[in-house]
């Protein structure tokens, strides 16, 4: 089983009907494999041209400019090359908060685990659920597969995917794939929320 951990950055908030990505970044790793257990080496990610303004707002969060998405590949190609070659049966996708990935990327037919769900379970006494909040709660540099360099900056693309693996590889150690599946289907009103963004 390949679990495929995603982040975009985006040109706005879902909530914006001209929203699109204009980064995408994952970090791939197999848990199942006995030879490379939780092997999380690096991360891919690439720019993307969404075909609309970055508001500033967003611009401010991720310091993507509209200079630096020329003559990039279109949100139809990102999508396309994030499922290149992938199966359902073997493939899970695992995101911070899947209600705002799944949003650009609708995989119905993909198992996903969301990481903001699962953590509320099984890391409650964390004082906040965002990733950076978690990752630094839980230690996951402690990790035995962490780089330091694949790590930064935060909000954008790459290294949150990489924070990502690294969660689902901790929440891995609490609960088997099919119980982590199960909660992250669980509707997002039903577990207790903060004032916090999820990001």
């Amino acid at each position: 089983m390949l679990i495929r951990a995603i982040d975009f950055e985006t040109t706005a908030w879902p909530e914006d009907p001209t929203a699109e990505i204009c980064e995408v970044g994952y970090t791939d790793f197999t848990p199942d494999d006995p030879f490379r257990p939780f092997a999380i080496n690096g991360f891919t990610a690439f720019l993307v041209n969404p075909g609309s303004a970055i508001s500033e707002g967003c611009q401010k969060v991720h310091g993507i400019t509209q200079d630096m998405v020329q003559n990039k590949p279109s949100p139809a190609t990102a999508k396309k090359h994030l499922t290149a070659g992938l199966s359902p049966q073997g493939t899970t996708f695992a995101a911070h908060y899947i209600d705002f990935e799944k949003h650009f990327l609708p995989l119905k037919e993909f198992g996903w685990i969301c990481t903001w769900r699962c953590s509320k379970i099984f890391f409650p006494e964390s004082p906040r659920h965002k990733l950076e909040a978690l990752f630094n709660h839980l230690k996951l540099s402690s990790s035995d597969c962490f780089e330091p360099k694949f790590a930064a900056p935060l909000h954008r693309a790459g290294p949150d995917s990489y924070l990502c693996a690294l969660l689902v590889e901790r929440l891995l150690e609490k609960a088997s794939l099919e119980t982590l599946l199960e909660i992250s289907a669980r509707p997002a009103e039903t577990f207790p929320r903060s004032k916090e963004a999820t990001q």
